[in-house]
């Protein structure tokens, strides 16, 4: 028992004559400055409304039919790979025991 209030007492002795920290302040840093542009006008032209179609529901969604992929976006632009591109193998034979 007085072993361990020695070390105690020794402990805070040393902790209580150790030097103190030191506070470091950093300099305060100067906000980034905004690349300010002169606001655009825009004029008042009217935008193309998208033609909608209404459901019985009366849920309006957006005609889609004129924006549907052509035969120029399903090509693929890379070549074809040797072996017709097939990757699959044949299954495994059963081991036999």
């Amino acid at each position: 028992m007085t072993r361990i209030l020695c070390c105690l007492v020794l402990t805070c002795f040393i902790s209580a004559c150790a030097p103190k920290g030191t506070e470091v302040v950093q300099a305060p840093v100067a906000p980034p400055k905004r690349n300010t542009k002169p606001a655009v006008t825009t004029t008042d032209a009217p935008v193309p409304e998208v033609p909608r179609i209404v459901n019985p529901d009366g849920m309006q969604i957006p005609d889609l039919t004129n924006k549907l992929p052509n035969r120029n976006d399903m090509t693929p632009t890379a070549p074809p790979t040797p072996g017709g591109g097939v990757i699959a193998t044949p299954p495994r034979k059963p081991v036999s025991e």
